[in-house]
């Protein structure tokens, strides 16, 4: 089940041992390298915002990030929307094992909503186990249909509701949807009886456009109450892929799938509660990219050791860490960058000589 840091994945399959042990050597993800020119820009920037100088580099800055802004003390940040109001931020994502509610991946994106990020989290999670899980779960705020579109494609069971049945209103006599669609000729037709015909496609969302004209609204009894629109009257859009998104809302309204669901936020949530109340972590530490990944690597999988003596015990959870790496030394040292190393190897390493009462020298810790 998928969450982020400020909402999740379920994956069904290993055994508690085993998800543990993929979670200890693969948690810690690769950071995105940034050019040295960029970094030399975001100084640049922040030390001579008021000259020429100063203004060239941040414009250069926000060309290469292709974004609307950039913070000048940390460029890999992103403007955030919360609770608490608008600040710079990440957004931490992470994947739970429905069963046994570890988290099997964590990832920190810059990227201030969760619309774009179902489909890269379900198959980096795969990757994780080995294989893919059996069905996906997540909130309204991963429902891009393109998205969900991607995971079904991969025989994967999608249960992520709409944005219109998380909202759980009951539809007012001029909502959208009492408006019947007629395929053949790819109109609408309001509940008085006028046809809104296809104006326009809105590339940008994605979707298609039909208005009923001013001359027809105006004239209508109910505008005022169905439009105020005085220039095209009553619109009414629908999706290009309008027909899958009505196939993921029906596959989200099953009764086997309710049930699934209502599981997600009992695993889901439980991790950022954790560390959010009973550790107080309200922010991240560190700053750029690479940096706050491996920080949520380490809060990630500091929860699991937690959940894992929970659910083993502290001896049988040290034999089986003792038995993998005396087993499968290799898993130690797989980092995808130089910036990000796997902290759990040293946690491993820890408990593997304090069973033998040695001693090790520290490999070079997080820069």
């Amino acid at each position: 089940m998928i969450g982020t840091y400020g909402g999740g994945t379920g994956a069904v399959g290993k055994e508690p041992e085993l998800l543990f042990l993929y979670s200890v050597f693969h948690i810690a993800s690769g950071a995105v390298e940034i050019p040295i020119e960029y970094t030399h820009l975001i100084r640049l920037g922040r030390k001579r915002s008021h000259d020429k100088a100063g203004v060239l580099a941040l414009a250069e800055i926000l060309g290469f990030s292709q974004r609307p802004s950039v913070n000048t003390t940390d460029g890999d940040c992103t403007k955030m929307h919360s609770r608490q109001g608008n600040h710079a931020g990440y957004n931490g994502q992470i994947a739970v094992d429905g069963k046994h509610g570890l988290i099997v991946h964590c990832d920190v994106v810059n990227e201030n909503t969760d619309e774009h990020q179902f489909a890269s989290q379900v198959n980096q999670t795969n990757e994780v186990l080995g294989r893919k899980c059996e069905t996906a779960v997540a909130d309204s705020g991963y429902s891009d249909v393109g998205e969900l579109e991607k995971v079904a494609n991969q025989n994967i069971t999608v249960i992520v509701p709409s944005k219109r049945q998380a909202a759980d209103e009951t539809p007012g006599p001029f909502d959208s949807r009492n408006f019947t669609y007629d395929r053949e000729n790819d109109c609408y037709t309001c509940p008085k009886g006028n046809v809104l015909p296809f104006k326009r496609i809105e590339r940008q969302k994605r979707r298609k456009a039909y208005e009923a004209g001013k001359s027809t609204c105006l004239t209508c009894e109910h505008f005022g109450s169905c439009t105020t629109n005085r220039h095209h009257g009553r619109k009414v859009t629908r999706l290009l892929k309008e027909d899958r998104r009505q196939d993921f809302e029906r596959q989200y309204a099953l009764p086997e799938n309710q049930g699934i669901y209502k599981l997600r936020k009992e695993k889901v949530e439980l991790p950022f509660g954790h560390l959010k109340h009973n550790l107080g972590v309200s922010g991240f530490l560190l700053r750029g990219l690479a940096g706050v990944r491996a920080e949520f690597s380490i809060l990630t999988s500091c929860f699991n050791i937690t959940r894992m003596i929970r659910l083993l015990g502290t001896d049988r959870l040290v034999k089986a860490v003792q038995a993998a790496v005396i087993g499968r030394p290799s898993l130690l040292w797989r980092p995808k960058t130089e910036a990000v190393r796997p902290f759990f190897a040293e946690t491993v390493l820890d408990f593997w000589y304090a069973g033998k009462n040695g001693s090790r020298t520290p490999l070079r810790r997080i820069a």
